[in-house]
């Protein structure tokens, strides 16, 4: 028994090494993007969609509630002729206009279904990001067939309410009181100085960038490189992150659809990440999920991907690269 298990191991190492290289390979002449729109199950909008590259589809969700995809086109960069990726804008969000009362969990969840029958895809691949983890969580509860396999960056924590114990509330509170910590942190003092936030009268352009420094602050490690953060501002629905925000349970628990999942789950975050800032929970949720690897980005936060792009497009690549 011994030496078929590491027979399997063996073959699906070689498996994911062929995989990688054929990426590298295979030519880019593919990787032209492409708009479309998909009307929704219940007719109250329409989807924005933009599929970019060649090869196997992954759909990526966006993070949020209320964000939307194109944030997401740096985190795929490099790997468009590996992958052909499918990235929408959630109901509700800058590309895909819709009204609050058509707007919640339920409502995303079939879009994503649709978007799948759309697609014609058996099983997908799912890539998401922040919020976008929960809707995949959501989704994978109630389609677990149609899911293979689930790449999740910076993802939220899978239980809430009543299902934390004690001992996962301290830790929920000690990581929002070193976030907080996080976010006053010398480096982006300094950036805000740099940028003029003690002179008097600020013109458009300082307060603009004034802005992506504190939004960069919570997001990535390294502020210092604020201007490479995308969304805020107009790319962001505070109407569709309420809309959705309403639907929410206070209450739920995934741990017990993420163990039953037959196929890989990969978890992508940084150490300094405002879903779960040192990994704690993640780390025991995937202790008891055979199925279920965390890779922890050093100096990395929320958008690890700015942080530290070449371990990230390494880490993103394996992960995509799994098979059952």
């Amino acid at each position: 028994m011994q030496k078929k298990s590491l027979m399997i191991l063996f073959l699906s190492l070689t498996a994911t090494i062929i995989i990688i290289a054929a990426c590298r390979q295979r030519s880019m002449a593919g990787a032209a993007g492409e708009e479309w729109y998909l009307p929704t199950e219940d007719k109250s909008c329409e989807l924005y969609l933009y599929e970019i590259g060649a090869g196997e589809p992954v759909v990526v969700v966006h993070g949020g509630f209320g964000a939307e995809h194109s944030y997401l086109l740096d985190a795929i960069k490099g790997l468009e002729n590996c992958y052909r990726f499918i990235l929408y804008d959630q109901r509700g969000s800058l590309r895909s206009p819709c009204k609050p009362e058509f707007i919640s969990i339920e409502k995303h969840v079939q879009d994503l279904e649709s978007l799948r029958r759309e697609l014609k895809l058996e099983k997908m691949t799912l890539l998401a990001h922040s919020a976008g983890t929960l809707l995949v969580m959501f989704y994978l509860q109630k389609y677990p067939q149609r899911v293979q396999n689930i790449v999740f960056l910076g993802p939220v924590v899978p239980k809430a309410g009543k299902y934390l114990d004690r001992s996962e509330v301290a830790v929920i509170k000690d990581s929002q009181a070193a976030f907080e910590k996080f976010v006053e942190r010398p480096e982006a003092k300094a950036e805000y100085k740099k940028e003029g936030i003690d002179q008097p009268n600020k013109n458009a352009k300082q307060l603009t960038h004034l802005f992506k420094i504190s939004f960069a602050a919570g997001n990535i490690y390294h502020v210092e490189r604020w201007a490479q953060m995308k969304g805020g501002k107009v790319f962001w629905s505070q109407e569709a992150a309420q809309a959705t925000s309403k639907s929410l349970p206070s209450d739920y628990d995934f741990t017990p659809t993420l163990k039953q999942h037959p196929y890989p789950i990969t978890i992508i975050a940084g150490d300094h990440d405002v879903a779960d800032f040192g990994n704690r929970l993640w780390k025991k949720v995937v202790a008891g999920i055979n199925n279920m690897e965390l890779m922890i980005i050093e100096n990395a936060g929320h958008n690890s991907w700015i942080d530290e792009p070449d371990i990230f497009n390494k880490a993103l690549k394996r992960a995509l690269a799994k098979k059952l």
